[in-house]
């Protein structure tokens, strides 16, 4: 009862495929260190810019608030066509700590330079006006 197996099937595993078929491996992830740090970089450079647009954002936030302005986040509109509301910031910005601006309302005159960087800084404001005095 005791059959062997012929030396043929016994070996069949350790011997190279000789049909020209190449073997199939189950896939997997190989990563170098090289490669890791090439990411980390990447994805650290892209936080870093991230956080830069948000610290200019409240540096300009405080300028504005300083020379008494309206940073509106929600604007309220029965006669427009489009909605007003700017969609809301990414979620890595928010986490961030940053804030929509729908709207900003300057109570002084400002300059056309004053105006661009106003606009460059908030993007998503639909309008800058001037109010008041």
């Amino acid at each position: 009862m005791n059959e062997e197996m012929p030396v043929e099937e016994a070996t069949r595993g350790a011997q190279p495929d000789v049909s020209g078929e190449p073997r199939r491996r189950s896939f997997r992830f190989a990563f170098g260190l090289r490669s890791l740090l090439l990411v980390l970089t990447v994805v650290g450079i892209w936080l870093a810019w991230e956080s830069h647009i948000v610290r200019k954002r409240e540096r300009v936030r405080a300028v504005l608030r300083q020379r008494g302005a309206q940073l509106e986040q929600q604007v309220i509109c029965t006669s427009c066509a489009v909605d007003p509301n700017p969609p809301p910031l990414p979620m890595l910005r928010r986490l961030f700590g940053d804030r929509t601006v729908a709207a900003v309302m300057l109570e002084a005159p400002a300059t056309p330079e004053e105006i661009a960087e106003i606009k460059k800084a908030f993007p998503e404001a639909l309008y800058v006006r001037t109010w008041g005095k």
